[in-house]
């Protein structure tokens, strides 16, 4: 069974794997109205294998502007390489 937020490709996506999450800011101290959704598609085959492809959608749900709201991302990739010690098998 997979988590909630994953799921299998329909025979009409075009990536083997994928992802959903959706998060909103409604549960901070001074929400400011942000709703995000983040997608990621992850091919188990041919050339795309160790391709992931991230796609967000940031959404202003207030009747606001946000003038300086920035928006970065991190990944924390875990990428072995053997060449490398130190590594946990």
């Amino acid at each position: 069974m997979l988590a909630e937020g994953v799921f299998p490709s329909s025979s009409t996506d075009a990536s083997d794997l994928d992802f959903r999450i959706e998060c909103t800011d409604q549960a901070a101290p001074d929400p400011i109205g942000l709703n995000i959704i983040t997608k990621t598609h992850q091919w188990m085959d041919g050339l795309a294998t160790n391709g992931l492809v991230i796609r967000h959608r940031i959404q202003n749900e207030s009747e606001d502007d946000l003038p300086e709201v920035f928006v970065s991302q991190h990944m924390d990739a875990n990428v072995y390489l053997e060449q490398f010690s130190g590594f946990d098998d």
